[in-house]
């Protein structure tokens, strides 16, 4: 693959909610592995791995106990954040968006303010998020 033409990220246009307890990533349709490594960034060059399994084939969900995100990361005064994937192997995985261009990393912000909802969905492949959440 001529990887010249995916050096952009996907934008999720929706900030996150806030405040949210639980974040779950979707990963790129087909991806078949058991585990992906994650890279998480923030609008300040903070950089952050993470090693997650995937749940029921579709997704992950980010450790936010976890040291290597410092309480507040995900905040409206952080962003924009990028998140890349990368398989077992640690190859960096180019995939298609819901707009059918390809892309090796996806780029959302955070809303300020407070909701209810405590689950937050960062989402570049489904048109709908799967049921159960």
């Amino acid at each position: 693959m001529n990887n010249s033409c995916c050096q952009t990220c996907y934008s999720i246009c929706d900030p996150l909610i806030s405040c949210f307890d639980t974040l779950l990533v979707y990963l790129p349709i087909g991806y078949a592995d058991e585990t992906v490594k994650i890279r998480i960034g923030n609008g300040q060059n903070h950089i952050t791995y993470q090693t997650s399994e995937v749940i029921g084939g579709t997704h992950i969900q980010i450790d936010l106990d976890n040291t290597l995100i410092p309480q507040g990361f995900f905040s409206p005064y952080g962003g924009p954040y990028q998140i890349s994937f990368f398989n077992p192997s640690l190859q960096e995985l180019y995939f298609v968006a819901l707009d059918g261009k390809t892309y090796n990393c996806i780029s959302f912000t955070v809303a300020g303010g407070s909701t209810d909802e405590t689950v937050a969905f960062v989402n570049a492949f489904y048109n709908e998020i799967p049921q159960g959440y």
